[in-house]
């Protein structure tokens, strides 16, 4: 397991190091001042704690850039600034803590970020349809798009992208609980994967656009409308 510490504050970054590495002994530890620094190194971690205020490129931009990578980290902001979170929630991060509470809460984080990396590796979903068995990983899925009856299923990873002969509505049984919603008659999205709405679509953290519905999302409500469908991804700022 990689993890990135990106805080401008090194005394901080000690303090985080010190405090993973004892809750994950076996893990791989970088410690950044920047974030282009970070982005500089190549340094692709699995787990990010994220600082928010800091100079040059700040936490939430930094944040932003990542929708470059294939497989974007787990990220965590640490910041000193609580009314911060809220301006958080358009990048999806895992966690937000504070840092005058962190060593009370960072334990309840890595429980929480293991506990969600073995639902990404073991939750599954098996389809049987026109005579095959298709097994579907629903939180790792971006949307599915509906064509001619045939149903295409788009990954974050781009290579398990399948098509499957199957209904559109029966599909959205099966992942309401994965916090997916019918945001248009061919549409089904996976809310951890948006990263804006406006009137006419959604726009995913890898590019690409949805249409919306009107009738089905109201594209002024607040965004903070979707995070009851986050199961897996709580944002704490107790």
């Amino acid at each position: 397991m990689r993890i990135a510490i990106c805080d401008d504050e090194k005394s901080m970054g000690q303090i985080l190091e010190e405090k993973v590495k004892k809750l994950l002994p076996d893990a791989v530890v970088e410690k950044y001042l920047s974030g282009d620094d970070l982005i500089s190194s190549g340094f692709k971690p699995d787990i990010l704690f994220l600082d928010i205020d800091m100079p040059e490129t700040n936490g939430i931009d930094l944040a932003v850039s990542l929708k470059a990578y294939e497989i974007k980290p787990y990220l965590i902001f640490v910041s000193t600034v609580e009314s911060l979170v809220y301006q958080t929630f358009k990048v999806n991060p895992f966690w937000f803590i504070r840092k005058r509470f962190c060593e009370s809460e960072l334990p309840e984080v890595i429980t929480a970020l293991l506990a969600d990396m073995r639902i990404h590796l073991l939750e599954t979903i098996t389809l049987n349809c026109a005579h095959s068995i298709y097994t579907l990983h629903p939180l790792s899925i971006c949307y599915v798009e509906c064509q001619n009856k045939i149903l295409h299923i788009h990954y974050a990873n781009p290579v398990q992208n399948i098509s499957i002969p199957y209904t559109l509505s029966s599909l959205e049984k099966e992942l309401l609980p994965y916090g997916f919603l019918r945001v248009h008659k061919g549409f089904l999205v996976n809310y951890r994967y948006i990263f804006t709405i406006n009137r006419q679509d959604i726009q995913l953290d890898n590019g690409d656009h949805i249409p919306v519905s009107k009738h089905r999302v109201d594209p002024y409500e607040d965004q903070t409308m979707f995070f009851p469908y986050r199961k897996v991804h709580p944002i704490s700022a107790r």
